[in-house]
């Protein structure tokens, strides 16, 4: 961090006048966290004097996180307003249930335009077929008797569940939605028919021949929507368009890859000589490393986004995907050689001397930081000059050429100071065993260090040698729609995947068994009045593949039905039938939710912001209060998660925790027999030279064993086989981790 520089005409502290207020500063010792806090005199005789106040108020920061979520927010609200203001003013007869096109809207919202599109698109086509498929069955069943449409209808869902979760066609993957739809209008008809008292069948209006269309219409209306705020974005200066944030995101990248090759520098530079400095470097270098690490993660998620605008025509002008998609690759790669980097600078060796403790260690260090630092320096100068010249800049032929002959002249003069540098420090140790033991750990960080950051740099080099030979490429065919369609009919269901034949059995059974509040005349018209859908709708919402993730999305979806239910309740005791004080408290409502929302679980936030137009446009569409409407909603919800939690735990039971548990003691077992093999091939390596038998001198190339020496070595297909068993068996201990914490614990 650098400070401003003091100005001369400073105020001498002991000359301050008596009318000069002095500089506000946070006492961070009586701090007791408060955002508006008092102020306390720390003079001891309690005086007034303003010049020994302190005060207690916390510094205020706005954070990037606070401004997206601010944006976040901002666009859900919108939305939410734009999309019940087309539907309910346009007449709810012509597109009925308007909160549903609601539901989809928010569900859809990205931060971008082109992730908006892609989940927009997910929802769109598979929802056509699913309509057409549903209005189908609806119709077949609507012709039948009402006790047939009874019996039949546990059976046809559970069949859906199947089908929908087993599918296996690309596009088909928000599959909790898609059954959601297929349920709606399946169980609809019957929901209103089967009614316990004429009375109430009467005073019930039917759906329609042509609900289907309309609820199709309505959802298309909320992902229009959704699409139009961003594109109206794109007029202002902060637009939210995936190649705009992923040029943001390559200078983040690019700055903070330069950040580390500077600490690096400095840490090279100062070794064996300041190990304050160092230390400060090596920090630096485990900072720089971990930002980059999550720099890179957001630039990947945005690449299909930004793809996308591409086609559509609406990404910003001038922008080479090619290039950014080689940048992305690139940095990537070099990921890997950094935290290679990171390991071998911020971790010490078991047994290692520190420089203070041992002359020796100091020496060697020395030695390396005279050959290695200022060289360092330049080749960081060169690849900031190299990334700048073919990734943000439109240079000439003439000008790369000359950058790359610079870069690789900087890496042959920095393999040649490390060779000059190993050379020297095995001298120095030559004949002194005390001197070789308390070294090696000094000088196999040195050699990985220099390793790692000799492939990071030359991925850049790789990169663009590849750039530069494949100007002249080909243009893939296309695939025809036909042919697509024919590639997804040959795909092979997922039958044969245990959990998601389990995920769609357990929610075939937990819908047969909630379609019972709309099949059994006493449950629907009696308990449910009518509503009996929204069992089977949670149901259907909170199937997830693992218990915990499941668990957890059913107790957010009744926290958030809990807060959308008071706040209906307040709602339409002070605004009664207003309709434009609704559209203002639904927009109130879905902006607090969003700017509030937990990012590790966003579904009670969203789940309450939706459900509050759920409460009070459906109360209208079914001709009900909202007094009435709130408790037996409230009371429906509760039943779907317990049914569905009946048939996750006791039916279904299955344990996340046992699997980590499981998996990690195999872990231990399968590392066992990977030291083995790989003791079996570092025996080996002793035996092989390192000497360039073409060249005179008697260096060693450190890069010889990256080169040519690996293929000297017997890599043994057992070696292979334990690497394969430790990365399979850590990865499922991984994925199993955070559902297994959030599974209900009883103690078993």
């Amino acid at each position: 961090c650098t400070y401003p520089a003091t100005t001369k005409q400073q105020t001498p502290k002991n000359n301050m006048s008596d009318d000069h207020e002095p500089r506000r500063r946070w006492n961070r010792r009586n701090s007791d966290g408060a955002a508006w806090g008092g102020e306390n005199s720390t003079n001891n005789n309690n005086t007034d004097d303003h010049r020994t106040r302190s005060y207690y108020r916390e510094p205020v920061q706005i954070s990037a996180e606070f401004r997206e979520r601010i944006a976040a927010a901002a666009r859900a609200s919108i939305v939410t307003l734009a999309t019940f203001s087309l539907l309910v003013f346009s007449g709810q007869e012509v597109l009925p249930v308007a909160w549903i096109g609601n539901v989809f809207a928010i569900s859809v919202l990205k931060p971008t335009l082109g992730g908006t599109f892609l989940s927009a698109r997910d929802v769109f086509v598979p929802m056509i077929p699913v309509a057409l498929i549903s209005w189908a069955v609806s119709a077949a069943l609507s012709v039948s008797s009402t006790e047939v449409y009874r019996i039949v209808l546990p059976f046809v869902v559970a069949l859906a569940a199947m089908v929908v979760f087993l599918c296996p066609w690309p596009h088909l993957t928000m599959k909790n939605l898609m059954l959601l739809i297929f349920y709606l209008v399946v169980s609809n008809p019957l929901s209103l028919k089967n009614v316990a008292t004429e009375d109430v069948s009467s005073s019930i209006q039917d759906i329609g021949p042509f609900f289907v269309p309309a609820l199709v219409g309505t959802i298309c209306i909320g992902l229009l929507v959704s699409l139009l705020v961003h594109v109206v974005m794109m007029k202002f200066a902060r637009s939210t368009t995936a190649s705009r944030q992923v040029l943001i995101l390559m200078r983040q990248v690019s700055h903070e890859t330069n950040q580390l090759l500077l600490s690096l520098t400095r840490y090279m530079q100062s070794i064996g000589k300041d190990s304050d400095v160092a230390r400060q470097a090596r920090t630096l270098i485990d900072y720089h490393t971990r930002r980059r690490s999550r720099i890179i993660k957001r630039l990947v998620d945005y690449l299909p986004a930004m793809r996308t605008e591409s086609k559509l025509g609406l990404s910003n002008e001038g922008i080479d995907i090619d290039a950014i998609e080689a940048f992305a690759a690139c940095a990537k790669k070099q990921q890997k050689h950094a935290e290679l980097v990171q390991a071998a600078t911020t971790q010490t060796l078991l047994g290692e001397d520190y420089t203070s403790k041992n002359s020796h260690v100091r020496e060697v260090k020395e030695i390396i930081s005279e050959n290695l630092g200022y060289v360092l320096e330049r080749l960081a100068l060169e690849y900031s000059k190299s990334e700048t010249v073919f990734f943000f800049i439109n240079a000439s032929k003439e000008d790369k050429e000359q950058i790359i002959h610079d870069l690789q002249h900087s890496m042959d003069e920095y393999l040649q100071a490390m060779r000059q540098a190993i050379h020297d420090a095995e001298a120095l140790l030559q004949n002194n065993d005390d001197a070789s033991r308390s070294t090696a750990g000094p000088m196999i960080r040195v050699r990985v260090t220099f390793l790692a950051l000799f492939s990071f740099i030359h991925e850049l080099r790789d990169v663009v040698s590849a750039t530069k030979a494949t100007t002249d490429k080909s243009d893939k065919v296309a695939e025809t729609a036909i042919a697509r369609l024919l590639s997804c009919l040959k795909m092979k269901w997922l039958w044969k995947d245990i959990s998601k034949r389990r995920l769609a059995t357990k929610t075939a059974v937990g819908l047969s068994l909630a379609s019972l509040w709309v099949s059994i005349r006493y449950l629907n018209g009696h308990l449910a009045y009518t509503q009996g859908v929204w069992v089977g709708v949670t149901v259907a919402s909170i199937s997830l593949e693992t218990t915990g993730a499941a668990y957890t999305k059913a107790l957010d979806r009744l926290w958030g039905t809990l807060i959308a239910a008071a706040y209906s309740l307040f709602v339409a005791k002070v605004f009664h039938v207003n309709a434009i004080a609704k559209l203002l408290v639904l927009t109130l409502i879905t902006f607090i939710s969003t700017l509030f929302s937990n990012p590790n679980r966003p579904y009670a936030s969203r789940y309450a912001a939706t459900s509050v137009g759920s409460i009070l446009y459906g109360s209208f569409d079914n001709k009900m209060l909202v007094d009435d409407y709130v408790p037996t909603r409230i009371m429906l919800i509760f039943v779907g998660v317990t049914i569905f939690l009946f048939v996750e735990v006791i039916i279904f039971p299955r344990s996340s925790r046992t699997i980590v548990q499981a998996q990690t003691v195999q872990l231990f077992e399968d590392l066992e027999q990977f030291f083995y093999q790989s003791s079996k091939s570092c025996s080996a390596i002793s035996s092989v030279s390192g000497k360039d038998e073409e060249s005179n001198d008697n260096f060693v190339d450190p890069l010889w064993m990256l080169r040519h020496g690996h293929k000297e070595v017997d890599v043994t297909s057992s070696l292979k086989d334990s690497v394969s068993a430790v990365k399979k068996t850590f990865a499922l201990a991984k994925v199993e981790m955070r559902p297994g914490t959030l599974e209900p614990s009883l103690g078993m």
